[in-house]
């Protein structure tokens, strides 16, 4: 609709006129070329699994190394405005292991935030077991229940809804050591370990002081992401990590969640509705459609 256009970037003009669209060096572009090239998939190895959508395939993940599995899990939940009880989940099972990435498909209202409230342990399902490192979650001792909680970490879809509005970003990224001492080590400080993180994610220390709402969208899922890896977990649960923010944010966040797997050798599950990004970025994709993952 519009006869010129202004994009801005970073604070700063980056491109403007009538043509900018079709500039090969336009923002949005770019941003889509490196998604592209960072989404390039190493072939099938022998053995592998085919996955949900065909052509796909991954290497096959023996049982016992999931770190985190879900074994036909079921929940029913009461529908409030009819007074009828509903099942949510149906027999649902998928396994996380270490360095990978499990896509989980599924439209609004398929029952994702249910599945992860209860891989999280915050839901207890009716029916089937969450298990960590083989065991029952609902079995484990206090201390193990701890490690737990520090081992599987969540990354929502708005991460203007995970920061206390009152609060500094470093204020709340201080209350993960006041929650869990266990992890500042010996002979640092809270705020060197924050920093040191903040770094990981691509944030500097200025981010500190700052509050949610002056930080843009990519900096504050960053931060978000960066909280997330303050207890040094193995698993991250990432529910919809980039629908809020534009495609040039997109590819970035998606980026760094790859090199973070990468180093630090996490599993992933990521939640999307969008296809594309699962085949561009998942080892294996499953679909929870009707309650049922398929």
């Amino acid at each position: 609709l519009a006869d010129r256009v202004v994009v801005m970037q970073a604070g700063r003009i980056v491109a403007q006129g009538r043509d900018v669209w079709s500039d090969p060096h336009f923002p949005y572009r770019e941003a889509q070329r490196r998604r592209d090239a960072a989404a390039e998939r190493i072939p099938a190895v022998d053995g592998s699994c085919v996955v949900v959508h065909e052509g796909q395939q991954s290497a096959s993940v023996p049982e016992e190394e999931a770190l985190l599995a879900a074994e036909v899990v079921s929940k029913r939940m009461r529908d409030r405005m009819r007074g009828t009880w509903m099942n949510v989940l149906t027999d649902c099972s998928l396994r996380v292991a270490a360095g990978r990435t499990v896509g989980l498909e599924g439209r609004s209202g398929a029952g994702k935030s249910t599945l992860v409230r209860i891989l999280l342990g915050l839901l207890r399902p009716d029916g089937g077991t969450v298990c960590w490192n083989g065991r029952d979650i609902r079995a484990l001792p206090r201390t193990e229940r701890l490690a737990f909680r520090r081992g599987v970490q969540l990354v929502v879809q708005n991460p203007e809804q995970a920061f206390d509005p009152r609060r500094s970003i470093g204020g709340s990224l201080s209350e993960v050591f006041a929650v869990h001492p266990v992890l500042l080590r010996a002979g640092a400080d809270v705020r060197a370990q924050i920093v040191e993180t903040l770094s990981a994610v691509e944030l500097t220390e200025r981010v500190l002081t700052r509050h949610p709402h002056e930080l843009s969208g990519g900096e504050l899922q960053r931060a978000a992401i960066a909280r997330a890896l303050l207890t040094e977990p193995r698993i991250l649960l990432l529910d919809e990590p980039t629908t809020m923010l534009d495609i040039s944010l997109r590819a970035q966040i998606m980026e760094l969640l790859l090199r973070l797997r990468v180093e630090r050798g996490l599993g992933m599950l990521l939640i999307s509705h969008e296809r594309e990004l699962l085949r561009d970025f998942a080892d294996e994709i499953h679909v929870l459609e009707a309650g049922r993952v398929r």
